[in-house]
């Protein structure tokens, strides 16, 4: 199936059964049965993620998926993605606009590439991201936006752990100040 295909796209996921197992250490993801965590890290599907979500259709139909899941993991449950502040869960007590320069995050895809013996080069990843961006940012439909009460943290010259720092204070602030908040 094309990634153009809408009604085609629409069909398969409106007959996708997707599920979560929160019982981990970590929150497993299940399509059809088949575990997909480590699928959706993979550049061809992060690529075809910002062609496929520019249709209204599909966006829509995604909403329902992701209100679903965290109806099911409850509250703290963490989601990411490039409108979930903004359209998903508008509501949440705590958005993190997570940022960093496209040449640092190119830098970082082309060394988890090389550790999986990748074989695209630092430009390729880097024309990449930057397309993507530029796609995701002039959709049409839940275009790429920071919402006006997230936090941002620029990591362009941070480490992970720095990272992790920030981001855990400001979970812990949020859930001292917004238990039980609405999320849309």
């Amino acid at each position: 199936m094309e990634p153009d295909d809408e009604n085609g796209l629409v069909k398969l996921i409106s007959r996708m059964e997707i599920k979560v197992d929160d019982k981990a250490s970590c929150t497993r993801i299940f399509i059809d049965g088949i575990m997909v965590d480590q699928e959706l890290r993979k550049e061809k599907i992060s690529k075809l993620s910002s062609i496929v979500s520019q249709h209204h259709i599909v966006r829509a139909h995604l909403l329902r998926v992701q209100r679903d899941l965290v109806k099911h993991i409850g509250t703290g449950a963490i989601f990411e993605g490039r409108d979930i502040g903004t359209v998903v869960f508008p509501k949440a007590p705590l958005k993190i606009f997570v940022t960093a320069n496209s040449r640092t995050r190119a830098q970082r895809r082309f060394e988890e590439i090389q550790k999986a013996h990748g074989t695209a080069t630092f430009d390729e990843i880097l024309e990449s991201i930057e397309k993507r961006d530029d796609r995701d940012k002039n959709r049409t439909t839940a275009p790429m936006q920071k919402a006006a009460d997230a936090e941002v943290i620029d990591t362009s010259n941070m480490t992970i752990d720095e990272v992790m720092d920030k981001t855990l204070d400001l979970i812990n602030v949020a859930q001292k100040k917004y238990q039980g908040a609405q999320l849309w």
